[in-house]
């Protein structure tokens, strides 16, 4: 995705997969292989942050770039402007 020009910050991921990439350890004592940094959020693994989404297929990931998306706005707004400010 960066070859053409993303960035992506997001990966969707499925929950069971999830689970078994948190619960990942190795070496004698068991360590985890991916040290929560903040609890209740996922590990971040190569500047990646997971959300677990229960429609992503087993084993398949979903890279998303939210910054090409934009920013959608729901409902009525206002632009208020005070021409004096100037």
């Amino acid at each position: 995705m960066r070859a053409v020009g993303a960035n992506p910050t997001l990966a969707a991921i499925n929950p069971d997969d999830a689970a078994a990439l948190d619960l990942s350890t190795t070496g004698a004592d068991d360590a985890y292989v991916f040290a929560l940094r903040a609890t209740g959020n996922s590990s971040p693994l190569w500047g990646l942050r997971f959300i677990e989404g229960r429609n992503v297929p087993p084993g398949s990931v979903y890279l998303i770039d939210p910054a090409p998306l934009g920013i959608f706005h729901q409902g009525t707004s206002t632009f208020l402007a005070d021409p004096d400010c100037y």
